[in-house]
């Protein structure tokens, strides 16, 4: 009889270990961007934000910096 409440207590931790890593790896990818170099904005920055993912000259953007 203990051995089946030790099993069962056993298999009730791993479930709950199990669901609990699995929605911190959900989180972690639905953050996730994937950062590149700019070389007219001289900055890092997420892709979506660069100038040749969105189409516009590198003056334009907002992130441009001018090297003095």
């Amino acid at each position: 009889m203990r051995i089946l409440v030790i099993i069962a207590v056993v298999v009730i931790l791993y479930l709950i270990i199990k669901s609990l890593i699995g929605k911190n790896t959900k989180l972690n990818k639905k953050t996730k961007k994937n950062i590149s170099y700019c070389k007219d904005c001289n900055t890092y920055m997420a892709y979506e934000e660069t100038c040749k993912s969105k189409n516009i000259h590198f003056n334009e953007c907002e992130n441009y910096q001018k090297n003095l």
